[in-house]
């Protein structure tokens, strides 16, 4: 019988090569472990930021909420304004007419020296009737 020739496994041909190679691969893993430990750290940030950034965007979502409604509120109180400055207009224009009526009454009311010349007319009217109109006797 022949003896097989043993051949070695694949892969273990050059075992100090292989060692070598891994050895110059171990710096590098090394700072690929660090690079992923350094980027796992940086999603976790980044993972706070965006929970962060959600929060701040329904807590601005709800303001916006709130300010539609005051936003709501507020169309109606200047509707409400319009109607009542429009009635206000209008109560002024009244009285506006009201006081031209009554300030061309007030201008044919006589003055006070328009009264009193009458009244010394009326004494010197008088005065003359009774000394040269009635009969002496």
């Amino acid at each position: 019988m022949a003896n097989p020739v043993r051949k070695p496994p694949v892969g273990n041909e050059h075992p100090d090569e292989a060692l070598d190679i891994l050895r110059r691969l171990e710096p590098g893993l090394s700072r690929l472990a660090v690079d992923v430990q350094r980027l796992t750290a940086d999603v976790q940030r980044l993972t706070a930021d965006v929970q962060q950034v959600t929060a701040d965007v329904q807590r601005v979502t709800t303001d916006v909420q709130v300010i539609k409604g005051d936003v709501g509120r507020l169309q109606v109180d200047v509707a409400e304004i319009k109607v009542d400055q429009h009635r206000q207009s209008e109560i002024q224009r009244k009285q506006g007419e009201d006081m031209a009526r009554i300030d061309g009454r007030l201008s044919l009311i006589p003055n006070i020296w328009q009264v009193a010349g009458l009244v010394f007319a009326i004494f010197s009217a008088a005065i003359v009737l009774v000394r040269f109109a009635g009969g002496h006797n």
